[in-house]
């Protein structure tokens, strides 16, 4: 299955998730602070993948967005947060089958989600990186809008 283009209609679910020492970890801890990229695994057989994206981490970040892995079991190594999800239920809750990419806007729409696909068919860094650029750029809440006050009567 494949969400993509604005106003999806999909919000990521309020979920409470573990951190890696078994803490709860409310999905909204992230969601309200930056646009999400969420790379949902199936466990450490995915880590080259996740590598993949742990290698451009510093693109998302400039970015100001956040990257999250979420799967059955902690991966550990990587840069961004791991979280987990025995059972599967963030993936489940939008109808995706993991290996899945989630970009998510600073509300928690959904602007693009792929799954129920192999490893190879998945976007790399650079589409998703392009899906949360546009994301941004089309959120209110995401991108600073334009000034439509002329400089001069700003005080600039």
């Amino acid at each position: 299955m494949e969400i993509a283009g604005p106003a999806s209609g999909r919000m990521l679910p309020t979920l409470v998730l573990r951190g890696p020492q078994g803490e709860e970890v409310p999905l909204w801890r992230y969601r309200a602070r930056c646009p999400l990229v969420i790379l949902v695994h199936r466990g450490p057989t995915d880590l080259p993948w996740v590598r993949t994206f742990a290698a451009r981490y510093a693109d998302f970040h400039e970015a100001q967005a956040e990257v999250l892995a979420v799967g059955p079991e902690p991966l550990l190594g990587l840069p961004f947060p791991t979280l987990l999800d025995h059972g599967g239920r963030l993936a489940a809750a939008l109808a995706l089958q993991p290996p899945a990419i989630m970009v998510a806007d600073r509300p928690g729409e959904v602007w693009a989600a792929w799954g129920d696909a192999t490893l190879e068919s998945l976007p790399d860094p650079d589409e998703v990186r392009s899906w949360l650029e546009y994301a941004m750029s089309e959120c209110r809440e995401c991108f600073c809008c334009e000034l439509v006050w002329p400089a001069e009567l700003m005080g600039r």
